[in-house]
């Protein structure tokens, strides 16, 4: 937006007949193109925000921020130690070599040999009794203490936030098993509710049965009986129509 609503850029018109200063916009432009790589690392940074949506991915984030303090002092110590190789280097090499000659070129140099490129002939050309000092007093100090320092700033704190993942996972499965357990006695007292409530309408059933069945038998007596008594009224009534016919 700077580039974009800068008033050297409304004010430019390419069709005017003669030589136009563009410096001034061009390290504009190109400034801008540096303000956008700044905002798209610091974007790139925030993504891990949403690591810590998986457990595994946070533990990452988790670490930096644990060490994150150890890491400040750190960086704190080497800069400091950093900085007086650097003004070492450029006193003991920079009258004579270049990649010494000034502190942002010395400082370059020492950046580098960290990642390995040694260049010990040529300071050993330009002085051969500090040179092996200064080459082994910074490896000593820098690669063999300090990147170490930082290793183990970083092992600590994964170590301490895997420990605490391991015991929040072990303290989920826990609940998960309380809650499996707790749902399980639910379960089965639901499932004893309903058989005791099955066996009560089993038990309704068979009285109902029965008491229809002492009914049907009741009635069905009732039927003979009075079938019986009809009976026994017509055997009467046909021996004293044989009688009185005698």
């Amino acid at each position: 937006l700077w580039f974009v609503f800068s008033p050297r850029r409304w004010g430019f018109n390419p069709f005017l007949f003669g030589y136009t200063e563009l410096y001034d916009l061009a390290r504009l432009y190109n400034t801008c193109f540096k303000l956008d790589a700044g905002v798209v690392l610091l974007l790139s940074l925030k993504l891990f925000k949403f690591f810590q949506l998986s457990k595994n991915m946070g533990l990452i984030w988790n670490t930096l921020c644990a060490a994150g303090v150890n890491i400040f002092v750190f960086l704190f110590m080497f800069i400091l130690i950093l900085v007086g190789f650097t003004f070492m280097g450029t006193n003991l090499f920079g009258s004579i070599l270049l990649n010494y000659s000034s502190f942002s070129k010395t400082l370059e140099t020492l950046l580098l040999m960290i990642r390995g490129v040694l260049d010990y002939e040529s300071l050993k050309k330009v002085d051969s009794n500090w040179a092996p000092i200064f080459f082994t007093m910074y490896i000593m100090f820098v690669i063999f203490v300090l990147l170490n320092i930082f290793l183990a700033i970083l092992n600590e704190a994964y170590a301490s936030e895997s420990e605490k993942l391991a015991e929040q996972q072990i303290s989920d499965a826990s609940q998960s098993n309380v809650l499996r357990e707790a749902f399980q006695m639910l379960r089965e007292e639901i499932q004893a509710r309903a058989r005791a409530k099955a066996e009560q309408r089993e038990e309704l059933r068979k009285i109902k049965e029965q008491q229809l069945e002492e009914e049907r038998l009741e009635q069905k007596g009732k039927e003979h009986a009075r079938s019986l008594k009809i009976g026994i009224g017509r055997f009467g009534k046909f021996k004293k129509v044989k009688s009185k016919g005698e």
